[in-house]
């Protein structure tokens, strides 16, 4: 009997034990996820910039490029929340917050917050 309760004390703090790992994980894994996401759209929609000719007409272009390239990098079950601190199409310059809201597997409501700031350097047309 005293082996049968050892053994089941002994599972019950293993599931807890495993519990509590994925929930960090899970935290983490959305941290470096929204990071690389972030910079990888950012890049994207500054790629077009390093290019001779002019893509975007106005900041609504290149911010809406960024969101575009923002949403096929996530990959995570989350609410996403961008906000664009700051944009210069001409300048080459974005700054962006993201904001993942999500549920952990014990049920309780998180958010994961990211800023990035990129300028890009254009190409200049030599005379």
């Amino acid at each position: 009997m005293k082996n049968i309760v050892i053994g089941v004390a002994s599972a019950i703090v293993l599931v807890l034990l495993l519990f509590c790992i994925y929930t960090l994980q899970g935290e983490a894994t959305r941290k470096t996820e929204s990071s690389d996401s972030i910079t990888q759209a950012m890049e994207n929609a500054a790629a077009k910039m390093t290019e001779d000719e002019e893509v975007y007409t106005g900041n609504e272009e290149f911010r809406t490029a960024f969101v575009q390239n923002l949403m096929l990098q996530l990959d995570s079950a989350s609410d996403v929340k961008v906000k664009i601190l700051m944009s210069d199409y001409q300048k080459g310059l974005i700054q962006a917050e993201v904001t993942q809201h999500y549920k952990t597997p014990r049920g309780d409501e998180k958010d994961v917050t990211q800023t990035r700031t990129i300028l890009v350097e254009k190409n200049k047309k030599n005379p």
